[in-house]
């Protein structure tokens, strides 16, 4: 059983954050995030990881993300948090709740430190059948960048992107509007018609 907590008010399909309920960024996202190059094409032939073999797990959403599984819960209060999880458990979340992956709720950093598997993050991947779904990995630490994106190039970028990224978009868009690092019209217009949502008026 999976469930997701949000700050934020919903709207339709896509949250939005209430003008007077505006939250920076800095109270959702971990200080320590930073940006992950997943290299999905660089498995090791035929390893096995085991059940038991620990996996650092990161989320990758705003707000407070919850695993509930048979064993036990995982809670990650805030995006770029890292837990470890086993492969017990993520085959268990693949199965009973595969939105976590889909929606790229969650990203695998790889086999924890701690552990003797010599598996690559890709192997992890491979083993769980999820690289399908990573093919466009978009985190918020790189969600400033996407205010520089050319008017042309919004649209066709945010149509690859995953549900759960494009959520997270919303909240990190209407965050840079009030504090007034995204102040376009034209881009915050071609954002919401991109994603189909209503942004928060600027100041």
């Amino acid at each position: 059983m999976a469930n997701l907590k949000s700050t934020t008010k919903s709207t339709g399909k896509t949250p939005t954050i209430q003008k007077e309920n505006k939250e920076k960024l800095s109270s959702v996202i971990a200080k320590e995030t930073k940006p992950i190059k997943l290299d999905l094409d660089k498995t090791t032939q035929g390893i096995k990881i085991l059940d038991d073999t620990l996996i650092d797990v990161k989320s990758n959403c705003f707000g407070e993300l919850l695993f509930k599984g048979r064993d036990g819960s995982t809670t990650w209060n805030k995006c770029g948090e890292v837990q470890s999880l086993t492969m017990k458990e993520l085959r268990e979340m693949k199965s009973t709740a595969p939105k976590f992956f889909e929606s790229q709720w969650v990203v695998l950093l790889g086999v924890s430190a701690d552990s003797n598997s010599k598996a690559k993050p890709a192997d992890v991947y491979k083993s769980l059948g999820i690289s399908k779904w990573y093919e466009n990995l978009v985190e918020p630490s790189s969600f400033k960048d996407i205010c520089s994106w050319d008017i042309s190039a919004i649209s066709a970028r945010i149509k690859l992107m995953s549900k759960g990224a494009k959520e997270n978009l919303v909240l990190a868009l209407n965050s840079y509007i009030s504090t007034g690092v995204l102040d376009s019209r034209k881009k915050i217009k071609a954002f919401e018609e991109a994603l189909g949502v209503k942004l928060i008026e600027q100041n």
